[in-house]
């Protein structure tokens, strides 16, 4: 969780001496002036970087026709917990773990052992007949995806809304050119906030 940090009146009057010039502002305005600044900053990154500045273009893809089994281990060995479904270039849907894990009957899992203790207790695991279905069998579709030249405020509004974890970046024709995960975005200025 990201700690906000407060300004302190020390912090300003520290600020304002290391200027070494003369300032006619008292430590509360100077305050104020600092936050409007900080929200104007925030609003023009929002709103100007865009999806293809901040996107992943190594992203791991798989057809619809693919084994599970063996997206299953391409997404272990990347360490990746989701994928887009591409089809002639052109993202069709999202196979993640959450969908894996619905196929073999586990409904809400609060992590990997949760996941595999559910599915012991019954009589038999249902990961076997998973493991024999394609890519299109779980996949969720259609998938939610951005233009790369979509401002961050809507990749953000989308991890919102959606509940998403993820989001492929693709251009005017639909073409996968990279992803987004949330954790990507946690990682930027002003963005943790923002998804909380």
């Amino acid at each position: 969780m990201s700690k906000k940090i407060a300004i302190s009146e020390e912090d300003i009057l520290s600020a304002m001496e290391a200027l070494g010039t003369y300032i006619d502002i008292t430590p509360e305005d100077f305050k104020k002036l600092y936050q409007i600044v900080l929200q104007k900053v925030k609003e023009k990154f929002l709103y100007e970087v865009k999806a293809k500045d901040i996107m992943n273009p190594k992203v791991l893809s798989v057809s619809p026709q693919e084994k599970l089994a063996e997206v299953i281990i391409q997404m272990a060995e990347k360490g990746v917990s989701g994928v887009p479904v591409v089809e002639g270039e052109r993202v069709v849907g999202i196979l993640s773990e959450k969908d894996i894990l619905k196929g073999i009957g586990v409904s809400s899992p609060s992590g990997l052992l949760s996941a595999v203790a559910e599915c012991l207790k019954r009589s038999e695991c249902l990961l076997e007949g998973v493991l024999t279905k394609e890519v299109k069998d779980l996949m969720t579709a259609p998938a939610i995806t951005v233009n790369l030249d979509e401002p961050v405020a809507k990749v953000i509004e989308l991890f919102k809304k959606k509940g998403i974890n993820r989001v492929p970046v693709v251009n005017n024709e639909g073409r996968l050119k990279g992803i987004i995960a949330r954790g990507d975005l946690l990682s930027l200025p002003f963005f943790a906030e923002e998804l909380l």
